[in-house]
């Protein structure tokens, strides 16, 4: 889908995506601004039913996007899973390359935004429930919302408004800065964005087919969530 020509009235799809990212600017300012004003419980909840609305609206605004998607992958099962692998090999390099800057620097002392994670963590493994809402946001909604927003938005909504260059630079900063919220954190910077250049690469080699990095960013997020979860309730 391309957005409507200047001088021509918007689509219904482009008043979807419209809305769906002033909605997502809205959820960013929530989680920037609100943590400081209410409390965790609130917070938490605002944002979690924010993002399983984003993810559901925007699977609705990019539907046409998501069915395309899977009829290729059901005409080639075989070459979208060697993209989706391809791109885990690249967030496995991203995570890599964190790594080695951590051991060259030292500790990194966690900022507000990694404190907040490490926070909602701890405070769901004593639910079950709660632990499953965690797993469900970070590990498939988060990432629904993120792709569509990161990733179809400026690859492919705007395809004949913008160069693939400049679409990968408005792909990857936001996507990083809205990730590391603090000085402190600036070591992470060298993870999302190369998660974020694995990610467009998945995107652009697939024939700019959404379902591959949504899948990648599912896999990895959901993985890492369920494993994080599974060391603080046995700890």
């Amino acid at each position: 889908m391309q957005l409507a020509h200047r001088g021509s009235p918007p689509t219904l799809q482009a008043r979807g995506i419209a809305a769906f990212l002033t909605a997502y600017v809205a959820l960013f300012i929530w989680m920037e601004v609100a943590q400081a004003l209410v409390t965790v419980e609130v917070f938490n909840g605002v944002k979690n039913a924010l993002y399983i609305a984003l993810a559901a609206f925007g699977t609705w605004v990019f539907r046409r996007e998501g069915r395309r998607g899977w009829r290729e992958v059901q005409a080639r099962p075989g070459r979208a899973a060697a993209w989706v692998l391809a791109g885990l090999g690249m967030m496995g390099i991203a995570s890599a390359l964190y790594g080695i800057v951590v051991l060259i620097i030292g500790r990194i002392e966690p900022g507000g935004n990694q404190a907040a994670i490490d926070a909602e963590l701890l405070a769901s493994t004593s639910s079950l429930p709660q632990a499953l809402l965690l797993l469900g946001v970070v590990g498939l909604f988060a990432p629904i919302v993120e792709e569509l927003v990161f990733r179809q938005i400026p690859f492919g909504s705007l395809q004949q408004h913008l160069p693939t260059p400049l679409a990968f630079v408005l792909s990857t900063l936001p996507f990083s800065l809205m990730h590391v919220t603090s000085v402190q954190e600036w070591p992470l910077a060298v993870f999302y964005v190369g998660s974020a250049v694995a990610f467009s690469i998945a995107y652009l080699v697939s024939n700019r087919n959404i379902l591959v990095p949504v899948a990648v960013h599912v896999l990895w997020n959901g993985t890492g969530t369920a494993f994080q979860l599974l060391t603080h309730a046995f700890r």
